[in-house]
């Protein structure tokens, strides 16, 4: 079986009963493993024998452990991991350092992503429906201590208000929020970082970069935004997101003249009056960029590859040279 890519062993099929009597797997050229629907508990995973070495798509769903420690697994390649439905899993720890996608909605018992500071590579977490995770400030400060910060995109989806305060000091309230550049940007800075606090409906924001101001426009807008302390109330979510101007090298950015940012709240269905938004859109300072030589990052190893039907988070809509429009879809992103 050395040369078998792609292995599923859900609840419903032949090797189901084998999978929950005991994990024991030493397949060299495995890429995909699927062990959903398993009822994995604790005992099953933590007398797990796995030798891996070029697994890189790990699907866990839908089982019944309460800790997974990666630690005990031989998992050096894993770039994407799908969690959903684990309802009792409480602990994630010792994360591959290869690791790229985590997909954790409905975890409603997470609490701790543990120490994710050697995954360089980690750029797409998502914990919808999640109740009980504390650590999302130090998830998102890591994430930006990582590769994504020279090259490549961050988003981050939680439930309720939880925010990334030591990076984002304020909010506010509305559905659009513009960010005038300060004089010297294109040198002091490696990106900007986005976070929307709402309960409305939306699957899409619309993040628009002009090379003209409109003043008027501009002035209106600042003088309708209100800033707002954090919401404290549940029925939220939370998206956080990263853009680094290195992502966009290859669009009309690639010059310094670009003043403004204009990040709007796209609600495409449901009642776009409904409910509240705070929003807010920062330059993140060079000092957050590791201060390594640079060199040409593989974007394979940030395993932002989509099935066919769904399309990355971040696409870049329109380029010109007055403007270019990227598209943050915030639900469906991950497969």
């Amino acid at each position: 079986m050395d040369n078998l890519p792609h292995l599923e062993c859900g609840c419903n099929n032949i090797l189901g009963v084998e999978c929950c009597v005991g994990l024991r797997f030493f397949l060299k050229d495995l890429k995909y493993l699927n062990l959903s629907r398993c009822s994995l508990g604790d005992e099953e995973i933590t007398s797990a024998v796995w030798e891996l070495p070029n697994l890189q798509e790990l699907d866990l769903s839908e089982n019944i452990f309460s800790r997974l420690n990666f630690s005990l697994l031989q998992l050096p390649r894993l770039k994407w991991l799908n969690l959903t439905l684990c309802q009792g899993l409480v602990e994630l720890s010792e994360l591959p350092s290869s690791i790229a996608v985590v997909k954790a909605d409905w975890c409603t018992s997470l609490e701790s992503f543990g120490d994710i500071s050697n995954c360089k590579w980690l750029w797409n977490v998502s914990n919808r429906w999640g109740k009980k995770l504390g650590d999302g400030d130090i998830l998102l400060t890591s994430m930006l201590k990582g590769k994504a910060i020279e090259d490549h995109f961050i988003r981050v989806t939680l439930e309720n208000h939880i925010i990334p305060k030591g990076l984002v000091r304020r909010l506010f309230m509305g559905s659009t929020f513009i960010l005038h550049f300060p004089d010297d940007w294109y040198n002091d800075f490696c990106g900007f970082l986005i976070c929307v606090v709402t309960e409305k409906k939306a699957r899409y924001i619309n993040i628009v970069i002009n090379q003209v101001v409109d003043e008027d426009s501009l002035f209106e807008h600042l003088q309708e935004s209100k800033e707002a302390m954090i919401p404290k109330y549940n029925s939220t979510r939370t998206y956080v997101g990263y853009v680094s101007f290195g992502s966009l090298r290859h669009t009309a950015f690639s010059n310094s003249s670009y003043t403004m940012i204009s990040v709007s709240l796209d609600c495409v269905y449901g009642n776009p009056f409904e409910g509240r938004s705070y929003i807010v859109a920062e330059l993140l300072p060079r000092k957050y960029q590791p201060q390594t030589t640079k060199v040409a990052i593989d974007s394979s190893e940030f395993w932002d590859k989509e099935l066919d039907y769904i399309q990355p988070p971040f696409t870049v809509q329109q380029d010109s040279k007055s403007s270019i429009k990227i598209i943050w879809r915030l639900e469906n992103s991950l497969h």
